[in-house]
């Protein structure tokens, strides 16, 4: 007897009639566990069935028939996740049995070649799915960024100013509105400010009233334009001014000349300041 029919006799004691009920309890229980498709496990019995009925039992008789059984269904199995991975487990099954078959080699050639190959492509869609998957969680939370901006140039005025009054721990969120390094150091120079946030914290110093520097149905004097598309669009924030209409207009609760904006919408959702000019 050969070392592979030696292995096979071994499988064979392994899947006896014994524990072949306590195996298919097995597999009943840690398929769905482990999240593997149920229409492996029906191939393989539907065809050990189907040959049998059909008078072709003799197919799977013998040593090798439990053993050529379970090998379909880890490949079958495997293919569900890649192609690549079953046919380098097909590779590495016949690399196996080749080793036991020396000093015939031809099939532990055939099982290291497609071990080899396949593997390698399996190693090459595994980094390739990796960075694809990457790249759907960076475009998922850009998406969710996006959908946090502010959806009009009155709603951006309204972000800014109220960002300014809040203090200087809302400064960063300023400058991130301001989304080209030529807007922030524009509005830095526009206060004569070495950076981005300490032109907030000028700009925020010369608020008097925190509480009122903000979007409300009070504020008024600003125009804003949207481009055809959405795409872009205009924000001139230069003679802002509160009014009530029962007392009229109220004191200015800070600078009341803002600037002058360009926006541009990011993925067709909220907008973000491109360019800046003072007033």
């Amino acid at each position: 007897m050969s070392r592979f029919d030696t292995a096979l006799s071994a499988v064979r004691t392994v899947l006896t009639v014994r524990t072949g009920p306590l195996l298919l309890v097995v597999f009943a229980v840690a398929w769905p566990v482990a999240g593997f498709p149920w229409w492996p496990i029906a191939l393989v019995v539907g065809l050990a069935v189907g040959l049998r009925v059909l008078g072709f039992g003799y197919l799977l008789a013998g040593r090798r028939g439990p053993t050529l059984l379970v090998a379909l269904l880890v490949t079958t199995t495997l293919g569900v996740w890649s192609p690549w991975l079953a046919v380098t487990a097909l590779g590495a099954g016949l690399a196996v049995a080749g080793a036991f078959r020396l000093p015939r080699w031809q099939l532990l050639a055939v099982g290291l070649s497609l071990f080899c190959c396949a593997g390698g492509g399996w190693l090459v869609q595994t980094v390739l799915d990796a960075r694809n998957e990457a790249a759907r969680y960076q475009q998922a939370g850009d998406f969710s960024r996006a959908q946090m901006l502010p959806r009009s140039p009155r709603e951006v005025l309204g972000v800014v100013i109220e960002l300014v009054g809040e203090g200087s721990d809302r400064s960063d969120a300023v400058c991130t509105l301001l989304s080209t390094p030529s807007a922030a150091a524009q509005l830095a120079n526009a206060f004569h400010a070495p950076d981005c946030p300490s032109a907030v914290a000028a700009w925020r110093a010369r608020v008097a009233n925190p509480q009122k520097y903000a979007l409300s149905p009070e504020l008024s004097g600003e125009i804003g334009t949207i481009s055809p598309d959405g795409e872009t669009g205009t924000l001139e924030a230069c003679s802002l001014h509160w009014d009530n209409w029962w007392t009229g207009r109220l004191p200015d609760p800070g600078p009341t000349a803002v600037g002058h904006f360009q926006l541009r919408r990011v993925l067709k959702q909220g907008y973000v300041i491109t360019d800046y000019r003072p007033c």
